[in-house]
């Protein structure tokens, strides 16, 4: 706790309403004097002390109980959690998860079973393997831990009435949310006006008005629902994450923000998290640790597949408490912990990735590469696309690294182009980037473009666009053009893998990573331009 003026914050009264002025500089006057005398109580810092931890352990047991909820399709009534209240005093945090029904109904046996699935394990070179479900049990706690979309509509439109109303775009990157952030400015203005709110920055005022409405509202002269209305801000928790009062155990210590906060300082005690400046990202002056490789592998009957850092792209987060809050992206680049091959660390390049980091390499690149630009964070004359490939069709995204939250959002904006309803194959993406002014060169060789796939991909490309597109073939005397690489305004994927279905599942290949603002991404950049010398123009 703190009597600084920061933590209460300044609320500009508007001009001729004195009565109010005084009223509200009366209460902050309260509440610095309580705080100033309750940090002298005796035993406050151990009180402290406790609730946040009960407070952190009963959030994340809720947390817990609603991922579950939705990982093994049960309700309420089916499954509970229960905290360890007494083994605090031990040093001990555990949180138990458990079915309700007599002798169990299966819930809780699905998430220990599929607790956690390395990626290393999705070879499809077993039947086990091909029937692995699409998510384990901690990447959907995962998603669930972050801040919920309500909370980041409410600062969205919170956003958007400290720019002036309905015409802000509101936080850029939630996209997702950008409608309801409209419909909550449109309920909410009127009283935001009254209550003298600045913004974002004032959002933690709301709540507390939330708490005795009519009073408030007869302070400020207006109704008590459309006060209500307009201060349920998810801040301390709403229905989407943690006010749940049919499935809360161990009394009321329950607080999304003080779970928030814990969440953040775990995630940067490890370096299997990133969460990332995308305009930094854009500039080359960050870059994920993708494709380090790992200890870890597995020793197959005729192959040997090995772990590595792959990006997992889990959702978005807001800093509270700024006057113009950003999304940062929140990412996980590993799996597992401290497995690394070696100690010794390369900063934006990798090399010897399995084929299973194909996809997900290859879809970060191009999919991120259309997300900063929405952003307005790639400059035009980087907004080239350049693939090289000796063999290259229309690949299926079935493992995508990212978070059921992420591709909403990305789905939103996509669509808006009135062409893309999905972003399900190379197609789907690359026509994304035409309706963006992408420049996108394709070279590909002259006898496989003639092979059905590949002329079938190189059709239908040509079909949604050819503004943009450039499609050539090259043939070499005695030889082939044996490139695989692609090229995006954020990183270079090259290696032995075709864009082909059976190079990001069945084949043994060996995938390679660079960064923009590295010198290995300026040297590849150059022979693969280098390879457009002597094409000739593809027709179809």
């Amino acid at each position: 706790m703190s009597s600084d003026v920061e933590t209460f914050g300044e609320a500009s009264i508007p001009e001729g309403d004195s009565e109010l002025s005084e009223k509200v500089n009366r209460l902050i006057e309260i509440v610095r004097a309580l705080s100033t005398a309750a940090m002298k109580i005796q035993g406050i810092d151990s009180f402290l002390d406790e609730w946040i931890r009960r407070t952190v352990l009963n959030s994340f047991g809720l947390i817990a109980l609603i991922a579950l909820q939705q990982y093994s399709g049960s309700n309420e009534s089916d499954i509970g959690y229960a905290v360890e209240f007494d083994a605090m005093k031990k040093g001990e945090y555990r949180v138990f998860l458990y079915d309700r029904a007599f002798f169990g109904n299966g819930s809780t046996a699905a998430a220990r079973r599929y607790f956690h699935i390395p990626n290393v394990l999705r070879h499809h070179q077993t039947s086990r393997s091909r029937l692995l479900p699409s998510d384990d049990f901690l990447s959907t706690l995962e998603e669930k831990l972050l801040q919920c979309p309500q909370f980041h509509t409410d600062m969205s439109a919170l956003k958007m009435f400290s720019e002036g109303g309905r015409g802000s775009p509101g936080i850029k990157g939630l996209y997702d949310v950008e409608n309801q952030a409209k419909e909550v400015l449109e309920v909410s203005t009127a009283i935001w006006e009254r209550m003298a709110i600045k913004g974002p920055e004032e959002a933690w005022r709301l709540p507390l008005a939330n708490c005795s409405p009519e009073s408030v509202a007869a302070q400020l002269g207006v109704d008590s629902d459309d006060l209500q209305r307009a201060t349920s801000i998810c801040w301390n928790g709403c229905p989407e994450c943690v006010e749940r009062s049919d499935a809360i155990a161990g009394g009321h210590y329950l607080d999304k923000a003080v779970l928030d906060a814990w969440f953040e300082e775990a995630l940067k005690s490890t370096e299997e998290y990133v969460v990332l400046n995308l305009q930094d990202f854009a500039e080359g002056k960050v870059w994920p640790s993708f494709g380090s490789l790992h200890r870890l592998r597995l020793d197959l009957e005729n192959r040997r597949i090995r772990s590595a850092n792959l990006p997992w792209t889990i959702g978005f987060s807001l800093e509270r408490g700024e006057g113009k809050p950003s999304a940062r992206m929140l990412m996980r680049v590993s799996d597992i912990l401290d497995l690394e091959l070696t100690q010794l660390k390369s900063r934006g390049t990798a090399a010897g990735v399995e084929s299973i980091g194909f996809k997900r390499l290859l879809w970060f690149d191009l999919v991120l590469t259309a997300y900063l630009d929405v952003l307005g964070l790639l400059h035009k004359e980087r907004k080239k696309v350049k693939l090289v490939y000796y063999d290259c069709r229309d690949v299926e995204f079935d493992d995508t690294g990212l978070s059921p939250r992420m591709i909403d959002a990305i789905l939103v904006e996509a669509r808006k182009t009135g062409i893309i309803h999905g972003l399900r194959n190379l197609s789907d993406v690359l026509s994304w980037l035409l309706s963006r002014g992408f420049e996108i060169s394709i070279c590909v060789d002259g006898q496989r473009s003639l092979e059905r796939d590949v002329k079938a991909f190189l059709e239908r490309l040509n079909h949604i666009s050819d503004e943009g597109l450039e499609i050539v073939t090259k043939d070499i005397a005695k030889g082939s053009m044996h490139k695989k690489a692609l090229i995006t305004p954020i990183g270079v994927l090259e290696g032995s893998a075709n864009l082909t279905d059976s190079a990001a599942t069945r084949n043994e290949e060996i995938v390679n990573h660079f960064f923009y603002g590295t010198r290995e991404y300026l040297q590849l950049k150059a022979s693969i331009e280098d390879t457009f010398h002597g094409s000739k123009v593809w027709r179809a």
